[in-house]
C-alpha cells in the first residue's frame, strides 16, 4: 500500500479535478503490475497495473489507495476490469465519497466474490488526496494559507524566501492567491510551471500584479484573474492584454460568505479544486484566514510549541491550534505547517 501511495502521488499537480490513485497488484508475495492515474492518457492506475500484470493477474491481490470507479466517465468502471481479470482479493486504503462511486465499487466486488478489506493507510491516503475529498465533498476548494507572522518587527513579508520543500509542495495546487512579495509569487509560480500540467494555471491577484506576470510568462501557461473582494469585482485576462470584466457568479448557498465565495469564480470557471494563498494576499487579516483555511503554513522567526501542544507565536497573546504539525527550516525563518483544529476545545481556541 506504501508503494500504491508513492505512485500515486506522481500524478499531483497532473491529474486534478481527479484524485490521485497509485494500484499494485502481487502474486505469491511478488509484485506483478503497477501503475498510477496520468491523466491525459485516458487511463487509470487499476488498468496500468492489469496490463503489466498480464495473465498472470488472475487469482492476485489489488493494493489501490481509494475505491476504484465503477462508473463510465473518461475510462470504462476499474470494478468491471478487476473482475474480469480475475482478481482475487482488493485492499484499498480508503473508499471514494464521490456521489457516483461512495461505496458502490466495494459493493460491486464483493458481489463478484472478490474478498475487498479497506482502511490499510486510510489517513495517509485522506491526506494524499484531500482536495479532492473537500469537494467532491463540500463542491468548495481546498485551501491552503500561508501567513506571516508580523511580531517581529521586521519587514519579513519581503525576506522570507519559501524552502525547497515548500515549493514542492506548492507546485501541486491547481491556483496560487498572490501575496505582497513579488519575489515569493514568481518562484512559487516558477515552481507549479516546472510541474506537468494538463491545463493552465490559475493566478488570481489585482490587476497590476497579474499585467507584470502576463509580461514575464507565456500567455498559455497563466489563466490570469483580478478579484476584488471589496467590490465583488471578477476580470480575467484576454489575448490582447487587457481585462474583461464578468458578472461575477452567485456561489452555492453551502458556501458561507468569506474566502470560499471569493475564489467561487475560479472553481466554477477554471475547475479549480485547490488554492495557495501567498502571505498578505487581498490583505485579509491573519485572524481570519486562519479561521477559514483547510490547510495553514506560517512563516515565522521564533516558532514554539507551548506545554498545551498548539503553536505559541511570540507577541502574540493566543494559541493556533494545529494538527499533524510540520516544522520546516528556511534561512533565518521557520515553516510551521498544520491543520487548523476543528474540534470542540479547537473552536474555543480560535484566533479572535
Amino acid at each position: 500500500m506504501k508503494r500504491a501511495l508513492d505512485l500515486a502521488r506522481r500524478g499531483a499537480g497532473l491529474v486534478s479535478p481527479n484524485p490521485m490513485v497509485g494500484a499494485v497488484i502481487v502474486s505469491d508475495g511478488q509484485v506483478i503490475g503497477e501503475g498510477f492515474h496520468r491523466y491525459d492518457r485516458l487511463r487509470h492506475a487499476e488498468s496500468y497495473a492489469l496490463e503489466m500484470a498480464g495473465e498472470h493477474a488472475r487469482g492476485s491481490t489489488l493494493y489501490c489507495n481509494l475505491e476504484p470507479c465503477c462508473h463510465h466517465g473518461r475510462t470504462p468502471p476499474c470494478t468491471d476490469s478487476l473482475i474480469e481479470a480475475g482478481i482475487v482479493r482488493v485492499v484499498i486504503a480508503a473508499s471514494d465519497p464521490d456521489s457516483r462511486v461512495s461505496g458502490r465499487g466495494i459493493e460491486q466486488l464483493r458481489s463478484a466474490g472478490i474478498a475487498v478489506e479497506v482502511g490499510l493507510r486510510e489517513k495517509e491516503a485522506l491526506r494524499l488526496n484531500e482536495a479532492y475529498l473537500k469537494y467532491v465533498t463540500s463542491g468548495q476548494p481546498f485551501l491552503h494559507a500561508i501567513i506571516q507572522d508580523d511580531s517581529s518587527g521586521l519587514d519579513a513579508p519581503l525576506s522570507w524566501k519559501p524552502s525547497g520543500a515548500l515549493l514542492l509542495a506548492a507546485s501541486e495546487y491547481d491556483a496560487i492567491a498572490l501575496g505582497v512579495s513579488a519575489e515569493v509569487n514568481q518562484s512559487v509560480i516558477d515552481a507549479c510551471l516546472s510541474r506537468e500540467r494538463h491545463r493552465k494555471l490559475a493566478v488570481a491577484g489585482i490587476s497590476h500584479d497579474l499585467k507584470e506576470l502576463s509580461r514575464a510568462y507565456e500567455r498559455d501557461a497563466l489563466s490570469l484573474i483580478a478579484l476584488s473582494p471589496a467590490s465583488n469585482e471578477v476580470r480575467f485576462l484576454n489575448d490582447e492584454g487587457s481585462f474583461d470584466k464578468i458578472t461575477p457568479d452567485q456561489p452555492p448557498s453551502n458556501y458561507a460568505a468569506g474566502i470560499a465565495s471569493i475564489f467561487y469564480p475560479l472553481v466554477k470557471r477554471l475547475g479549480v479544486r485547490s488554492i495557495l494563498a501567498l502571505p498578505g494576499f487581498f490583505g485579509m487579516p491573519a485572524a481570519s484566514i486562519f479561521n477559514q483555511a483547510d490547510k495553514v503554513t506560517f512563516i515565522t522567526q521564533k516558532a514554539r510549541n507551548d506545554a498545551a501542544g498548539g503553536l505559541k507565536l511570540p507577541g502574540r497573546d493566543f494559541r493556533l491550534d494545529l494538527d499533524d504539525i510540520e516544522a520546516r527550516d528556511a534561512g533565518y525563518f521557520d515553516e510551521i505547517t498544520g491543520y487548523p483544529d476543528r474540534s470542540a476545545a479547537g473552536e474555543a481556541q480560535k484566533v479572535k
